[in-house]
């Protein structure tokens, strides 16, 4: 890796009754990292932002509809700056969008195949992302209990996109996802499975 300087200063408010399972609230973040290296042989000093707006609001007694916005860039301070690839975006799995592989989202000005959304990468059966400089992130979910407060369920759609640079960025230009999940309670938060 390229040994990088940074400052990453962050901010965030929390109006949320319960960090591990919200039933109603906010939660605002911002993070920020100014990066600089002088190694000549690749120059890198860029300002990256990465911002999240969660709200929760209850339905019912015991029916919540979580909805999140995530959104984030790199801003190159030179002309001829790069980004480390373990620095830039990565989408899909578990914690964004849901029906994709696991930080396999292409970025979408990167001129994929829609018939081979993955391109070639070997075997055919994971997606090799190059991450982005750019991303936006949109999700909603509808949480129900289905029995006591031990198990619960969860509809959900997630839509995100990845782009290389800040100038394609088109946000109608979303990849959707849809499924559904259940949450078991545990002492040390839910356990997901989507």
């Amino acid at each position: 890796r390229l040994p990088l300087g940074a400052l990453r200063p962050s901010i965030s408010w929390d109006r949320r009754d319960d960090p591990f399972n919200p039933h109603q609230g906010t939660l605002l973040s911002l993070r920020s990292e100014l990066a600089h290296t002088f190694a000549p042989s690749r120059p890198v000093y860029y300002f990256k932002l990465d911002g999240l707006v969660s709200g929760y609001v209850p339905l019912s007694r015991r029916t919540t509809l979580a909805l999140s916005l995530r959104a984030g860039a790199v801003f190159h301070l030179t002309g001829d700056s790069t980004t480390p690839a373990h620095k830039l975006f990565y989408l899909g799995g578990r914690n964004s969008v849901r029906g994709f592989p696991e930080l396999g989202l292409i970025p979408a000005d990167q001129g994929q195949d829609p018939a081979n959304p993955c391109g070639d990468v070997g075997d055919g059966d994971q997606c090799a992302s190059g991450g982005g400089n750019v991303y936006l992130l949109l999700k909603a979910e509808f949480r129900f209990p289905l029995f006591t407060d031990l198990l619960a369920g969860a509809l959900f759609i997630d839509a995100g996109n990845l782009w290389s640079e800040l100038g394609q960025v088109d946000p109608f230009d979303l990849r959707p996802a849809a499924g559904v999940g259940l949450r078991l309670a545990t002492p040390i938060g839910p356990l997901a499975i989507d």
